[in-house]
């Protein structure tokens, strides 16, 4: 991307940008936009393919639609190998954007309505329409090693308290956590 998109990323967010990009792609190829059901992702990094990482801008376009697209982890996993394969390790930018699509793609999977991370809290945001039964908060302890905070107001959300020392490391354990209660 050149700077003016990586402008417009920064200004409108990553996740939004994505599904106006794809929005757009769908409609150049006449098929039918429907509303959205992806999670809000509210997770303040940079988390971009770094212009000296892969210099070609339709190269470029082509990984982030493909990120996009990416309906499964493994279907992540191959993408970024692809990447290391032809361009070399990533850089931390790199990483970044491919952590925060897996927290996309895992969210979506457990049905959330929206992950957050700010500063070292982490919140998983459940639709208010979600019905929990004693059995699913039992299933979601068992399986984390960290301890979660429920809040059973009008709409379930999970909070965890990361110990990271920096953005990247606590992207990390997010992942992680919600890795872990996938």
């Amino acid at each position: 991307l050149g700077s003016q998109q990586h402008g417009f990323i920064t200004a409108v967010g990553f996740d939004l940008y994505c599904r106006l990009l794809d929005e757009a792609m769908r409609e150049l190829k006449g098929e039918a936009v429907g509303e959205s059901v992806d999670p809000d992702i509210r997770i303040s990094i940079s988390a971009y393919i770094p212009d000296d990482y892969v210099p070609d801008n339709n190269q470029k376009m082509s990984f982030y639609q493909r990120l996009a697209d990416a309906q499964r982890v493994v279907d992540l996993l191959a993408i970024q190998e692809e990447m290391v394969d032809r361009f070399g390790r990533l850089p931390e930018p790199a990483q970044a954007l491919m952590h925060l699509m897996e927290i996309k793609i895992m969210a979506r999977q457990l049905g959330l309505a929206a992950v957050h991370l700010e500063k070292s809290r982490l919140s998983l945001v459940f639709p208010e329409e979600r019905q929990v039964a004693p059995t699913d908060i039992q299933r979601l302890v068992e399986k984390s090693s960290v301890q979660l905070e429920f809040d059973l107001g009008h709409r379930l959300s999970i909070g965890v308290n990361l110990h990271g020392r920096g953005e990247q490391e606590r992207l990390e354990q997010s992942r992680d956590v919600m890795q872990e209660i996938l």
